[in-house]
């Protein structure tokens, strides 16, 4: 699916491409112009040359125009400030000048104290006057700046509005072909050639794309070809287990699948039997397909649903011929008298427990078991 969409991505890139790519073809068969280089020679260098000076002089303009800006900036920034401080100082005479002001005034920031005296109040309107007097000069340094840089944004636009001559140039026509419809013209054979490689380049992703979905139904048909190896093998195991455990009431299309749920299928003593069949059948199946490690096989009370002895024999049979090679079966179960001895394989230990409650569980036995299974089980925790 996913690369699907990426296939399906490209390929719309590419209409929209290819779309592009026509309309620009039909715009240059309606421009039919034959390029004479040596009939344009002169109106081509004019226009290199005009471009060339208009550039210049645009950039010597707009720097101009960048520089007397960020000097009247300047001046507006110092002449803020210097109105602030006149205020500042002001509010500072008009204070110690006020009769309520005491003759020792202390800071309030620092904890100073400073006298209140004649001396001290002549200096702040000594201050003030000093301030106006820069005021005043950076007032009239605006004034100036501000001509100077009216005069360069004049000076700009009259190179912006120069550059109506090379509009002319370009819309001046020999033999009824203008420069305009030569730039034109270039202009749609560089598309069309940069369209035409962006499609190229298109098409080549769109291959690789559909190599990989080919990798992907050939590597489908073979996994439908495992599979299908797979669930004949599940449902040959089926038939031969459901035989040997006696149960036939189920129909080929009971277990058709190893997904399929047969307990709904199967009712009474032939359940327990049944999935006994399903289970080992997926056991040999995993095992013969599979990577799957061989775990102890652990079966508990498999004398379920009142099973008579017939179907008891072929049980405990089953269970004991079917186990995979080398792997270890664990099998609990209420009693072993309906187990006949002959079908017990040889060295099965028999584990008899008490009838006393939660007897498989000691104390007097947790230390040492813990000693042979602790570290195991933490490892199996860890990972």
């Amino acid at each position: 699916m996913e690369f699907l969409e990426k296939k399906s991505a490209h390929q719309a890139d590419k209409n929209v491409l290819s779309t592009a790519l026509d309309t620009f073809l039909k715009r240059s068969a309606q421009i039919q112009i034959n390029l004479d280089p040596v009939a344009f020679k002169e109106e081509l260098d004019q226009l290199v040359d005009s471009f060339n000076l208009q550039r210049a002089r645009q950039q010597d303009a707009l720097s101009k125009v960048k520089d007397l800006r960020n000097e009247r900036n300047a001046i507006d920034t110092d002449i803020a400030i210097l109105r602030r401080s006149i205020a500042e100082l002001s509010a500072d005479y008009e204070y110690a000048a006020s009769l309520e002001t005491p003759d020792v005034v202390g800071c309030p920031t620092c904890g100073t104290e400073f006298e209140n005296s004649f001396q001290e109040r002549f200096g702040l309107l000594d201050d003030v006057d000093y301030c106006l007097g820069i005021l005043d000069q950076r007032q009239k340094a605006r004034i100036e700046a501000s001509e100077k840089l009216d005069a360069a944004e004049r000076e700009y636009r009259l190179v912006g509005d120069q550059a109506h001559e090379m509009e002319l140039l370009l819309n001046r026509k020999k033999s009824e072909v203008s420069l305009r419809d030569i730039v034109a013209a270039e202009g749609n054979k560089e598309m069309v050639v940069s369209l035409k490689a962006d499609i190229a380049a298109k098409d080549e992703l769109i291959e690789d794309v559909q190599k990989l979905i080919d990798g992907l139904k050939n590597d489908l048909k073979l996994d439908s070809k495992k599979k299908k190896e797979i669930i004949e093998y599940y449902q040959s195991r089926m038939k031969e287990y459901l035989s040997l455990l006696n149960v036939f009431v189920l129909e080929e299309s009971d277990y058709a699948e190893p997904t399929r749920v047969i307990k709904n299928n199967a009712l009474g003593s032939d359940l327990p039997r049944a999935l006994l069949a399903q289970y080992f059948s997926l056991l040999h199946t995993l095992k013969k397909f599979g990577d799957t490690k061989v775990c102890p096989l652990v079966i508990d009370s498999p004398q379920q649903q009142e099973q008579d002895s017939n179907n008891l024999d072929a049980i405990f049979k089953f269970i004991f011929s079917k186990t995979l090679d080398g792997q270890q079966l664990i099998l609990g179960t209420i009693s072993t008298q309906a187990v006949p001895e002959a079908i017990i394989p040889e060295g099965t230990n028999l584990i008899v427990l008490s009838n006393e409650k939660y007897a498989v569980l000691r104390r007097d036995q947790f230390d040492e078991a813990v000693s042979e299974v602790g570290r195991m089980h933490e490892l199996l925790l860890s990972t």
